[in-house]
């Protein structure tokens, strides 16, 4: 399954980290993720992703791009530069990714999806099991 999603880069090789951004690798506490008494369950939202470039949300992909595919874009062209990353390859369906992670699509839009966790963890717990991923993800040129 490819999942694609948004940031910036850390090192040119692997996307930045962090939870109170929307433009890195992680999840925001209060906003993709409502913990009860610390802890994350499955099924209840988590870090986005779409199957594709093209199905990014508009206000994610920089202006600039509207003349190269992306009319609607609708992102600042401020830096730093933000690039597509990807993770997998095959159909956009509800998987296992990894140890502790699933990906579930969106009940209101199949061109959307959330990066979970599969069992009830902590958030500390759950933000560390995305961050493990970070040298599984692939930077795209938009």
């Amino acid at each position: 399954m490819p999942l694609i999603f948004r940031a910036t880069c850390a090192d040119g090789d692997s996307p930045m980290v962090g939870h109170t951004r929307n433009d890195a690798l992680g999840v925001r506490e209060g906003i993709d993720v409502q913990p009860e008494e610390g802890v994350v369950r499955p099924r209840t939202g988590g870090m986005s992703v779409s199957p594709s470039r093209a199905d990014l949300p508009p206000h994610l992909i920089p202006k600039r791009l509207r003349s190269q595919g992306y009319p609607a874009a609708r992102r600042g062209n401020t830096l730093p530069e933000t690039f597509p990353w990807r993770m997998g390859d095959g159909p956009f369906a509800e998987t296992q990714l990894c140890d502790r992670l699933q990906l579930r699509i969106d009940p209101q839009d199949p061109a959307h999806g959330f990066v979970e966790p599969d069992r009830p963890m902590t958030l500390d717990d759950y933000c560390a099991a995305i961050e493990a991923t970070r040298s599984n993800w692939v930077r795209e040129e938009w």
